[in-house]
């Protein structure tokens, strides 16, 4: 089974990733970025804010070159039992991981947060109409997929009850 955490950047993925490790020790944390973050020098001086959009220009750029290069990563970063892959925004690798039979998707968002996202970060908006999509038609079930709002802190905010559920 994989738990997929999805939300745009800076919303605290990897940070709820390993609230959930906590609790479900046995799981594997896959983050869906690694590849990008080990091919990817960060000049000098960027701003945190320059540093998102230069990172997500590469990001695109490198899965011009190759679409499979994160769904790689991803296949071969999990084991048997639990995985929580966190970090999906491309909505072609996230058709080939999820398994709506078996997996569970968290989709996480900051209220209020106004940033403007970058091209990479829409992907979660494609992401999110094929889960609805696919819940509407029977494909998914609504226990399966958790929109988790919340507004400051995402470690006081969360509640873990909601995701041992998953756990079955």
């Amino acid at each position: 089974m994989n738990i997929i955490i999805l939300g745009k950047t800076n919303v605290g993925k990897t940070p709820l990733s390993s609230i959930i490790k906590n609790y479900l020790k046995e799981a594997n944390i896959i983050s869906a970025s690694q590849w990008v973050k080990k091919l990817y020098n960060r000049p000098e001086g960027l701003s945190k804010e320059e540093y998102v959009k230069d990172i997500s220009s590469f990001s695109i750029e490198k899965l011009k070159e190759n679409k499979d290069i994160d769904f790689v990563n991803i296949k071969n970063s999990l084991v048997d039992g639990i995985n929580i892959i966190e970090g999906i925004r491309n909505p072609y690798t996230f058709n080939r991981v999820f398994e709506p039979n078996t997996d569970k998707i968290i989709l996480l968002d900051r209220i209020g947060d106004r940033r403007v996202f970058s091209e990479f970060d829409k992907g979660i908006d494609v992401i999110k109409y094929n889960i609805e999509w696919l819940i509407s038609i029977g494909l998914m079930k609504t226990q399966d997929y958790q929109i988790i709002n919340y507004t400051e802190n995402i470690e006081d905010e969360f509640n873990i009850e909601n995701i041992l559920k998953f756990k079955g």
